[in-house]
């Protein structure tokens, strides 16, 4: 890896802390046993002290779970292709038929929803989903795109039906543990990042979200973490290389609601779409709302973590960084 290369991008990210766009920022880039990592505080300073704090990944989750779903795939547990409406009686309606687990992963639903917390008085992650089909659909099934977070709700609810576990126990015990990702959880007890700018969003406290246990969105992790988990996906620590393709191979490309005239690139769990010039089609990646992003190229053996924590700060900054080793 040339150092050049992440020289640059270590002042890039300097400037985006100093004009205030993110507070402070871990980098980490590997090329098969080269790891190169940055980590500053909000003055642009070293600071290796939050290499072990837990980052609030938001919608890395996302891919998370969504390899938790390829591992009871290939068990047999839980098919990408097993109808919700044979698991979730409340998806009885005839329009939900052919909705199935691969439509939650690439957000085909015909259910939009942002990021709700749940109320852990009146409902558990395993109970809530009848709200989702309560709000009403926003369109027909598989005819569009539109990203959704309370829709993973539907496989925590599945989950629990086919294996009468929780989705916390099964990703503890199928990835975390396998993987080596000791500081991954939905509640981390200690060192966890204030997430900056969250209360600017909800009158609820960022516990509020722990406790929602959102399969979409609610997870924590660490650097170490998270290169352990991409170190584990390409050695076949997780699944096979044959269904790491499949996943990772682009599903149901439909028009996206956002903007009609471009077309969806999801994957079971991950995301293809083009960020940036000279994007390999080898790539994929999944962002967070608090500016995080896990990128991993299986071709040339390489993975990109980026961690920072202002809520809805969005993943620009990332992505102008990622690009940096693609010149």
């Amino acid at each position: 890896m040339n150092i050049e290369t992440f020289s640059t991008a270590e002042n890039y990210i300097r400037q985006q802390i100093s004009e205030g766009i993110i507070p402070c920022a871990i980098m980490a880039a590997r090329k098969g046993k080269d790891l190169r990592v940055s980590i500053l505080n909000g003055q642009g300073k070293p600071a290796p002290e939050l290499r072990n704090q837990a980052f609030l990944l938001a919608s890395i989750t996302k891919s998370i779970v969504g390899t938790l779903c390829a591992v009871l795939h290939e068990e047999g547990t839980l098919r990408f292709d097993e109808k919700l409406s044979a698991l979730l009686p409340e998806m009885s309606d005839p329009v939900d038929a052919t909705t199935n687990i691969g439509n939650i992963l690439t957000h085909c639903t015909g259910y939009s929803t942002g990021v709700d917390l749940i109320d852990t008085t009146r409902f558990t992650p395993e109970n809530y989903y009848p709200e989702i089909i309560r709000q009403g659909r926003s369109y027909q099934p598989q005819t569009l795109m539109d990203y959704s977070t309370m829709t993973y709700n539907f496989i925590s609810a599945a989950v629990y039906r086919k294996t009468g576990r929780k989705l916390p126990e099964l990703l503890q015990e199928k990835i975390c543990a396998p993987a080596g990702m000791g500081n991954t959880s939905f509640a981390p007890k200690n060192h966890r990042m204030p997430v900056v700018d969250w209360n600017k969003y909800y009158t609820q406290p960022v516990e509020a979200l722990m406790a929602s246990e959102l399969a979409g969105g609610g997870l924590w992790s660490t650097l170490d973490d998270l290169l352990n988990f991409s170190g584990a996906l390409l050695a076949g620590k997780l699944i096979s290389s044959a269904t790491l393709q499949e996943v990772t191979t682009i599903k149901d490309p439909l028009p996206m609601a956002c903007n009609a005239n471009y077309m969806s690139a999801r994957t079971w769990g991950w995301n293809k779409e083009k960020c940036f010039d000279g994007q390999p089609d080898s790539g994929f990646y999944h962002g967070g709302a608090t500016g995080t992003m896990l990128w991993i190229d299986p071709a040339q053996d390489f993975t990109f973590v980026f961690l920072t924590n202002r809520w809805m700060c969005g993943n620009d900054h990332a992505f102008s960084i990622l690009k940096y080793y693609y010149r």
